[in-house]
């Protein structure tokens, strides 16, 4: 039989070789795998906590105005139209899953987002499972703690478009296709097939990050399941090969760029270490370059000394660089990058590599940035296009002889969405001459007011045609400006049109001969701050009807102090003839900090000799109304604090 003693020593080693090889085959596991479950619903309770009681804070901006728009095209005539490229840069994948949520839910917000939103949550659960794999229980919490909390990724379940629904599709695709080439379990790679096609049909970008994941297949020692993981990925793209043909083409040939970035890769690196703690929360150049360091060097002590197989690590490396590789050489030919896209490609092998690291307070220090990032998401600067306040806005000033015009035409979808009146749209192109604008408004001249709602201004008309057209030729009522839109009023005609509804009948003549009729107020009770039309301080809108004359308008407490005064505007007068009662409006501006209280609308009328004195008791005064200020939020205290 030979030597005893050696043949035992030959078996310990074979033993011994067996044991290391399957510990890099699959990660040690927890002895209590209860603890793990409960660890996986905290995550996803939580992640649920933040996305789910949210899904209204948020205005409805124009992308999800489209999504809602293409909700109401029926499946059929959906598909081929998107397949194209000729409507939406968009594949249709995402716009047919939707159409049930909103059939279900009604054509809300909540039925709009509550899709993405549970994408959102699922996305927690899978890199919880998937980092569990790959490295250790450990890692799995620490990602999904990460992905629950991470400002860029709650954002986007609260969006409703593509981009957390192909996140969540490529990370659900990318664990089966693990699954597959470690287990051999040919429903894995089929499983993969599906949910990678899926993706690729929900946003272009899951083809940047499926490549990714196809580099780790190199590093799978066995050839076979290899190969199979190759077959998957390869019947993927001949299933995405006709939207992508398409897709192609018309990169090649689309005019418009709008959004859209060529980054440098080490640029890239540094905005996605940013963006991915603290989404669009302003840094200074110096903490921006500090975080960039942190977050890649985490990344890297996670990729080279971390918990799991070589392998493992090999596979989330390649899923984190290569697809932003692939979109730095992309924008070389045409501007690809938006700031969402990152969601698909690269947040999931980030939060995996920094989550792998061998010390678990790496993963920590940066949860408590996010959490940070997080807070900024509720800011009220951090709202989309706010076509909820825009809305509200028109539908309490817009008079019933006036006309609302909407630049570019496409953007009406979304004022729709809170604005019942009607919407004026006659310009379908970016505008080059002021010809084409007085073309365009020739038809809408009669009515008193034009109210011209404009958002994207640098992209729709960065010579700014349309508004200066109109500035030349008539005084502006008002101005505001909800996030990311503006909001001008034109007098178009001072007389001619009866008073608005509730305006307040005065009598008031002065001894040069002025006279006032009647006054109108937007309100009778206000804050003194303002948080979504003009921070940090609101405005109080003041229609007068009375002859031409140097009006002051004035918002004065009972002892005389001025808290709110009329801004000065400059442009065209009011045409009128002499002693003609006339339309004119004033904005006052209220001091943020004016306290709770009673306050007086007072008017005076400038002469050569200072204010001109009333006829009938020679005061130089009027008090045309009284205003109540009432105190601010907690929501306004606490962003004004901030």
């Amino acid at each position: 039989f030979g030597n005893p003693a050696g043949a035992g020593c030959d078996v310990w080693l074979q033993m011994d070789r067996q044991h290391s090889r399957s510990r890099l085959e699959t990660p040690a596991s927890h002895p209590n795998p209860r603890l793990h479950f409960w660890f996986a619903v905290t995550a996803v309770g939580l992640a649920s906590l933040l996305r789910f009681p949210w899904l209204t804070w948020y205005s409805v901006d124009f992308d999800e105005a489209m999504s809602l728009h293409w909700t109401r095209v029926p499946l059929l005539t959906l598909i081929p139209e998107l397949l194209t490229v000729r409507l939406d840069s968009h594949p249709p994948g995402y716009y047919a899953l939707l159409k049930p949520w909103v059939a279900l839910l009604g054509r809300n917000e909540v039925g709009l987002r509550v899709f993405s939103a549970a994408a959102g949550v699922l996305f927690v659960a899978l890199i919880f499972r998937l980092g569990k794999e790959l490295g250790s229980p450990r890692a799995g919490l620490m990602a999904a703690l990460l992905a629950a909390v991470n400002p860029a990724l709650v954002y986007e379940s609260l969006d409703a478009r593509m981009y957390m629904l192909a996140g969540t599709l490529v990370l659900a695709g990318g664990w089966a296709l693990w699954r597959g080439v470690t287990r051999g379990s040919r429903v894995a790679f089929g499983v993969a097939f599906v949910l990678f096609t899926l993706a690729c049909y929900a946003h272009i970008g899951a083809a940047f990050a499926i490549a990714g994941i196809g580099t780790g297949l190199f590093a799978i020692r066995r050839r076979k399941r290899a190969l199979g993981g190759m077959f998957t990925l390869g019947m993927v793209g001949v299933a995405y090969l006709p939207y992508a043909l398409n897709a192609w083409r018309a990169s090649g040939i689309r005019g418009s760029t709008t959004f859209r970035q060529a980054p440098g890769f080490l640029d890239l690196l540094g905005f996605t270490a940013k963006w991915s703690l603290f989404h669009d929360a302003p840094l200074a150049r110096w903490m921006a370059i500090g975080v960039s360091l942190v977050v890649w060097g985490a990344v890297l002590w996670g990729l080279i000394g971390g918990t799991g197989s070589r392998r493992a690590r090999g596979w989330v490396a390649g899923s984190l660089f290569v697809p932003l590789l692939i979109l730095v050489i992309l924008s070389r030919r045409e501007p690809l990058l938006q700031p969402k896209l990152l969601v698909i490609t690269t947040l999931a092998p980030l939060l995996l590599a920094v989550s792998l690291s061998p010390r678990a307070w790496v993963a920590g220090l940066l949860l408590v940035a996010e959490l940070w990032g997080y807070g900024a998401l509720w800011r009220p600067a951090a709202q989309r296009e706010n076509w909820r306040v825009a809305g509200a806005y028109l539908s309490q000033h817009v008079g019933p002889h006036d006309v609302t015009v909407v630049h570019l035409h496409y953007y009406a979808e979304a004022l729709r969405y809170y604005y019942a009146g009607e919407l004026i749209t006659p310009f379908g192109s970016y505008l080059t001459r002021y010809d084409e604008v007085a073309d365009g408004l020739a038809p809408y001249l009669d009515a008193e007011v034009l109210w011209l709602v404009q958002s994207g201004t640098e992209n729709t008309d960065p010579n700014r045609l349309l508004e200066s057209w109109l500035a030349q030729r008539y005084p502006l009522v008002t101005e505001q400006y909800p996030n990311h839109i503006t909001i001008k009023a034109f007098l178009l005609h001072p007389t001619g049109f009866s008073p608005l509804p509730g305006t307040l009948s005065l009598q008031l003549h002065y001894r040069d001969g002025t006279r006032v009729t009647g006054v109108w107020l937007d309100a009778t009770e206000l804050r003194a701050r303002d948080l979504w039309l003009h921070p940090p301080s609101n405005w109080l809108h003041v229609t007068l009807y009375a002859t031409l004359a140097a009006y002051e308008l004035t918002l004065e407490d009972e002892a005389g102090r001025v808290w709110g005064r009329a801004l000065p505007r400059q442009g065209p007068t009011v045409q009128v003839k002499p002693g003609e009662i006339a339309r004119l409006d004033y904005d006052i501006n209220l001091n943020p900090e004016t306290p709770s209280g009673e306050y007086k609308v007072v008017l005076r009328v400038k002469g050569a000799n200072g204010y001109v004195p009333r006829v009938d008791n020679g005061n130089d005064y009027a008090i045309l109304k009284r205003v109540r200020i009432v105190p601010s939020n907690t929501i306004e205290l606490w962003a004004a604090g901030g």
